[in-house]
C-alpha cells in the first residue's frame, strides 16, 4: 500500500493571493479510499514579512466566500464525464449535508471570517443491484463518521 500522498491546492486558487486578495479562500484537496476531501481556510489579512522574518497581520479582513464543486479534487474518480456521476457534499463544521450534484455543480458554501475553516467530504453517490421486481435501486453516499474530521 502507497503512503497517503499530501494535500495539494485546488486548482481555483493555485495562481490567486489567498492572503492579500479580499476574495480568495486557500483551498486543499486530498482523496481517501473513497472519498474526496476539500478543505477551504480564510488566510486573508495574513502574510509572511520578509523584512521582519515573520507572520503579519493586516486589520479587519472580510468573510470570503467559498465555492465547492466536486471537480476540485483533482482524482479522475470526482471529474465530469459521460457517465454523469453524481456526489453528495458534507459540510464538517457546519453539519450541512447538501443534496446530491454532478462533478462540474458549484456549490455556495457558507461565508468564512478571517482565520475561519471548513472541511467538506465529497462522497460518490452509489448505487445498488436494481430490484428486478419494483425496479427500484437503492443509493447511498458513504461520508463516514461524521463527528469525525475526514481522513
Amino acid at each position: 500500500k502507497s503512503p497517503k500522498p499530501p494535500g495539494r491546492p485546488t486548482a481555483d486558487c493555485l495562481f490567486e493571493d489567498a492572503s492579500r486578495d479580499k476574495i480568495t479562500a486557500l483551498k486543499v484537496w486530498n482523496v481517501n479510499e473513497v472519498n474526496g476531501v476539500v478543505a477551504a481556510f480564510n488566510v486573508q489579512g495574513s502574510t509572511w514579512s520578509r523584512r521582519l522574518r515573520r507572520f503579519i497581520r493586516f486589520p479587519s479582513p472580510k468573510p470570503v466566500r467559498v465555492a465547492i464543486a466536486p471537480r476540485l479534487v483533482a482524482d479522475e474518480r470526482f471529474q465530469p464525464g459521460p457517465s454523469g456521476r453524481r456526489f453528495v457534499v458534507y459540510s464538517f463544521r457546519a453539519g450541512d449535508v447538501h443534496p446530491p450534484m454532478r462533478a462540474e455543480d458549484v456549490l455556495q458554501g457558507k461565508a468564512l471570517a478571517s482565520g475561519e475553516w471548513e472541511i467538506y467530504t465529497v462522497a460518490p453517490v452509489l448505487s445498488s443491484a436494481i430490484d428486478n421486481q419494483s425496479g427500484d435501486a437503492v443509493t447511498w453516499a458513504a461520508l463516514g463518521a461524521t463527528d469525525m474530521m475526514n481522513g
